[in-house]
C-alpha cells in the first residue's frame, strides 16, 4: 500500500481543551497525541474526548501534490536531496500537505516526520481552503507536469486509482493526481465551512 496521507475534522474546542493543558504545551501536544484516533478504542484516555467528525486519504500522491501545490523543488541548492522532515515551500501550499503545529507522541517540538500529527487552526484551514479553491485542477497539473517527471516524487510512476486492476502510466496518467487533488479540496472545503480544525499524518 505504501505511504498516505490521512486527515481528520476536528472540533477546535475539543482540541485547544486538550492542548491547554496545567503541565505546559509539551503535556498537550502529548495529550492531543494520545487522543487522535480515539474513537476507534473502547474507552478514551482521560475525561475529554477528541471526536473526530470526517475522515479521509489521498493515496500515495501526497509528496507529488506538495510539489504540484508548492511549485518548490524536493532538492537543496546543492542537490542533495533534502530530508523529509524538512518540506519547502510557503503558507498557505505548505500547509494543505506538510504545514501545521507538529504533534508527537512526547510533545516535544519537532520537524514533522513520519506518524507525527500535523495540526492546523481554523484559520489556517480557512487560508488552504481559499488557496485551493483558487486553482484550476487540470491547467495547473498541465502546467507542472514536466516538473513532476523530472522530479521523480514518491511512488510518482506507480500510483493509480484504487479501482484500478492496475497501474496505468504515472499518477498524472492514471488520473490519481487528479482524482486525491478533489478528496483534498472537497475535505479542506467542509472543513473550512464548518470551522473545523484539521489533523493530517503520513503512514
Amino acid at each position: 500500500m505504501g505511504f498516505w496521507l490521512f486527515l481528520t475534522r476536528h472540533d477546535p474546542t475539543e482540541v485547544h481543551t486538550l492542548l491547554d493543558h496545567p503541565d505546559g504545551p509539551e503535556a498537550g501536544r502529548a495529550l492531543l497525541y494520545d487522543h487522535h484516533g480515539e474513537d476507534t478504542h473502547p474507552e478514551p484516555t482521560g475525561p475529554v474526548r477528541l471526536r473526530t467528525l470526517e475522515e479521509a486519504n489521498t493515496t500515495r500522491t501526497w509528496d507529488a501534490l506538495h510539489l504540484l501545490f508548492t511549485g518548490c523543488s524536493d532538492y537543496g541548492l546543492d542537490g542533495d536531496r533534502l530530508d523529509e522532515d524538512q518540506p519547502v515551500g510557503e503558507p498557505p501550499a505548505r500547509d494543505v500537505i506538510w504545514g501545521g503545529l507538529v504533534i508527537t507522541p512526547t510533545g516535544e517540538a519537532s520537524r514533522p516526520g513520519w506518524d507525527d500529527l500535523l495540526l492546523l487552526d481554523p484559520a489556517e484551514v480557512r487560508a488552504v481552503n481559499s488557496f485551493l479553491s483558487s486553482l484550476d485542477r487540470d491547467a495547473l497539473i498541465a502546467e507542472r507536469y514536466e516538473f513532476l517527471a523530472s522530479e521523480g516524487p514518491y511512488s510518482f510512476g506507480l500510483a493509480a486509482p484504487p479501482e484500478a486492476d492496475s497501474a496505468t502510466g504515472n499518477m498524472v496518467q492514471s488520473g490519481a493526481l487528479a482524482r486525491d487533488f478533489d478528496v483534498l479540496r472537497n475535505f479542506y472545503a467542509r472543513a473550512a465551512a464548518a470551522g473545523n480544525a484539521v489533523i493530517k499524518s503520513i503512514g
